[in-house]
C-alpha cells in the first residue's frame, strides 16, 4: 500500500523496541523528504510513569530548509531523569527511495551525534546524504 508524504516532512523512525526501556541509546532515523520547507518537533520522557505532567520531558525542534539543503536541529529544551546527554540520528534524504520498514537500518544515511546544542548539518543534491 503507497504512503504519500508532504514535501518537507521529517519522519522519525525509532529501533523495533519490546519495551519502553528497550533500546534507549538505539539511533533514531530521521527521514527527511525535501521539495519544500518543514519542522517537526520530537518529543521524549521516560516513557513509564506521569512525571511528564510535571514537565519532566524534552523537545528538540528540527527545521528542514529546502533552498539550502541544510537540517537544524535546535537546543534541546527541558528534561528528565535518566535522559541522554547525546543521541545518534540516522538521517535519510528521502530523494525518490522507497521505505521499507523493515529494512529501514539497511538504508543508506548519515549519521549525526546530536549533544543537545544548536546544529546544522547540509545535504548535496547529488549525494543525497
Amino acid at each position: 500500500m503507497p504512503l504519500y508524504v508532504r514535501s518537507g516532512s521529517i519522519i522519525p523512525i525509532g529501533p523495533e523496541i519490546q519495551f519502553t526501556g528497550d533500546q534507549p541509546d538505539a539511533p533514531i532515523e530521521l527521514w527527511v523528504y525535501p521539495g519544500q520547507d518543514g519542522a517537526f518537533t520530537l518529543y521524549e520522557d521516560e516513557g513509564d510513569n506521569y512525571n511528564y505532567e510535571q514537565r519532566s520531558f524534552a523537545t528538540i525542534h528540527m527545521t528542514w530548509n529546502d533552498n539550502t539543503r541544510q537540517l537544524t536541529l535546535d537546543h534541546r529544551q527541558g528534561s528528565y531523569p535518566g535522559m541522554q546527554v547525546s543521541k545518534v540520528f540516522r538521517v535519510v534524504i528521502a530523494d525518490g527511495k522507497p521505505f521499507n520498514p523493515l529494512a529501514a537500518e539497511a538504508t543508506p544515511a548519515r549519521e549525526i551525534l546530536y549533544d543537545g546544542k544548536r546544529m546544522r548539518v547540509s545535504f548535496d543534491k547529488e549525494e543525497g546524504t
